[in-house]
C-alpha cells in the first residue's frame, strides 16, 4: 500500500493537473458503472463508501462490478484482489494502478 501511495504522489508531482483530471475521470467512470450495475444514486457513491456496509451491495455482486469495470475500461483487474475490496476507493486505486 505504501508503494501505491508513493507512486501516486510521484505522478501527481510529475504530471500535475493532468494526473488530477485523469484521477477524477477514473473516479467518475467507476461511480457511473457502480450506479448502473446496482441502481444506487451516483451522489451516494463516494470514494469512502463501504460497498457492503454503506451501499448495501451484496458481496456476491462485487465480482460482477469488477467484470463491468473491466469490460467498460478494457483492462484486466487482479481477481485475487476482489476479496480485499472494501470501499469504492479500493476499486479506484486498483483501476488507477492498471491504467498507469
Amino acid at each position: 500500500r505504501i508503494w501505491r501511495r508513493i507512486i501516486s504522489l510521484f505522478l501527481k508531482w510529475r504530471f500535475g493537473d493532468n494526473f488530477k483530471k485523469m484521477d477524477k475521470n477514473i473516479t467518475k467512470k467507476i461511480v457511473e458503472i457502480i450506479a448502473n450495475r446496482t441502481g444506487i444514486a451516483k451522489e451516494e457513491i463516494t470514494p469512502e463508501a463501504d460497498l457492503v456496509k454503506d451501499l448495501n451491495i451484496p458481496r456476491i455482486e462485487i465480482p460482477d462490478i469488477f467484470m463491468a469495470i473491466e469490460n467498460e475500461l478494457s483492462i484486466q483487474l487482479p481477481q485475487d484482489k476482489i476479496q480485499e475490496v472494501i470501499t469504492v476507493e479500493h476499486i479506484i486505486n486498483l483501476v488507477s494502478d492498471r491504467l498507469m
